[in-house]
């Protein structure tokens, strides 16, 4: 199943915290899953590079939760993000047979004075 979340606004040049909540499949959660995540140009198609180089990341299980995960979009990778413009940060979750997968809009923003 693929779900959508409420879009984010990461600020730009500032680590980001990225946290995933309930995993779950056939009435159980996922607390052993392989967590990864890629970030997509606004178009959710193109893959959004460094480099030339996709952004990609894994995220960690949060011990004695349900289902959740939790990792850091880098400051370095918010720092090449453009204000005002929108990304896409795509979670996929796998655990034996079973995979997730979870979508949240980021929109660039600039923080502190102008």
């Amino acid at each position: 199943a693929v779900v959508k979340a409420p879009p984010q606004t990461p600020a730009i040049g500032v680590d980001f915290a990225i946290t995933f909540d309930g995993f779950a499949a056939a009435g159980a959660y996922l607390n052993a899953a392989t967590v990864t995540y890629a970030v997509y140009e606004a178009d959710a198609i193109t893959a959004f590079t460094i480099a030339s180089v996709p952004v990609t990341g894994t995220l960690a299980y949060v011990a004695a939760s349900d289902g959740n995960y939790a990792g850091t979009l880098e400051s370095t990778i918010t720092g090449q993000m453009v204000e005002g413009s929108a990304y896409w940060l795509a979670v996929t979750a796998v655990q034996s047979t079973i995979d997730d997968a979870r979508w949240m809009e980021l929109i660039a923003e600039k923080r502190g004075p102008t």
